[in-house]
């Protein structure tokens, strides 16, 4: 069984800068860049101004690898320090914990 990791980087407002710096080191691209002021207008209104350039979700492919971010902003999370992994399984066996 082989599984894959790919994290996910939630930054403090540099998520695009950070991803453009993650292609090019690791010879990848930027692909499916989202921005907050792409996301439509929800029950609470319009994307506030001071957040349309943050990052909603931004992927760097690099051959079969995978790094995904996006910004936070005040009020959405109480710290902007963690990192999130999300696990693909390549076969059909069940996880073990081993």
């Amino acid at each position: 069984m082989s599984t894959r990791w790919v994290p996910y980087l939630v930054m403090n407002g540099n998520a695009g800068e950070a991803a453009d710096f993650y292609a090019k080191a690791l010879g990848g691209e930027v692909v499916d860049r989202m921005t907050y002021a792409d996301m439509p207008e929800g029950p609470q209104g319009p994307v506030p101004e001071e957040i349309k350039s943050r990052i909603i979700h931004v992927r760097v492919v690099s051959g079969s690898q995978e790094l995904m971010l996006s910004d936070t902003f005040e009020g959405s999370w109480p710290k902007a320090e963690r990192l999130t992994c999300r696990c693909r399984k390549r076969s059909s066996a069940p996880l073990t914990g081993r």
